[in-house]
C-alpha cells in the first residue's frame, strides 16, 4: 500500500510520502462481464425456465473485475500520485473509504485490487449486507450496459464512524460519489 510517512518528498520507490491525503468515499463493485449482449430486439434474454448455454470459445468467456465509480476513481487517483512522485512532486497517499461485508471472498477481490493500485482501503462494515456491490456488465459494440446490485454500497452507516473522522482529519482533497447514501 501507499506510504503514510510524514515527509515532503517521494520515496525512492515512487510511492508518496507526504502527510496530506486524497480521500475517495464511494462505491465498489465486483463487476461480472458477460459475453452475451442482451437486447429485446435480439431476444437474447432467456425465457422463464430457459437457460442459454454458450459453447466454450476464447470470445465468450465471462470475466470478473473490480469496479464501481469510487474504486475506479481511487485507482485512477493513485496513478496520478505515482506520476507526480516520478517528477518529485509529492501529493500524499490515496485512501478509499467504502462499505464492504467482512469475511466475504468477493470483498477480498476489491481490497486486493485497491492494494495493488497503491490505494489504502478503509473499510466500513455494513450493518446488514452480506455481499458487496455487484455489476452485471454487458459489453456492446461502442459502449456497455449494466445491471447494478448496490448491496453494501447503500449500507454506509448513518453517522460518521470514528475511522472516517480520523481519515478525513488528514485529508486535503475529498472526492464523493452520489451513489452512496450520504
Amino acid at each position: 500500500t501507499a506510504s503514510t510517512a510524514a515527509s515532503s518528498s517521494c520515496s525512492s520507490s515512487g510511492s508518496p510520502a507526504a502527510s496530506s491525503n486524497l480521500v475517495v468515499v464511494g462505491s465498489s463493485n465486483v463487476d461480472i462481464f458477460s459475453p452475451i449482449q442482451p437486447t429485446l430486439n435480439q431476444h437474447s434474454w432467456p425465457s422463464p425456465g430457459e437457460n442459454i448455454v454458450l459453447p466454450q470459445s476464447p470470445d465468450n468467456g465471462a470475466s470478473i473485475i473490480a469496479g464501481g465509480k469510487g474504486l475506479n476513481q481511487a485507482c485512477a487517483a493513485a496513478q496520478v500520485v505515482k506520476q507526480h512522485c516520478a517528477k518529485q512532486q509529492p501529493l500524499g497517499e490515496v485512501v478509499f473509504v467504502t462499505c464492504l461485508p467482512a469475511d466475504c471472498p468477493l470483498s477480498d477481490i476489491l481490497v486486493d485490487t485497491l492494494e495493488s493500485c497503491d490505494v489504502t482501503p478503509k473499510i466500513l462494515s455494513p450493518p446488514s449486507s452480506k455481499l458487496p456491490g455487484l455489476g452485471l456488465v454487458f459489453p456492446q459494440k461502442t459502449d456497455v450496459s449494466a445491471i447494478v446490485l448496490s448491496n453494501s454500497n447503500v449500507d454506509f452507516p448513518p453517522s460518521t464512524p470514528s475511522v472516517l473522522k480520523s481519515t478525513l482529519s488528514s485529508c486535503s482533497v475529498l472526492l464523493l460519489q452520489s451513489e452512496i447514501p450520504w
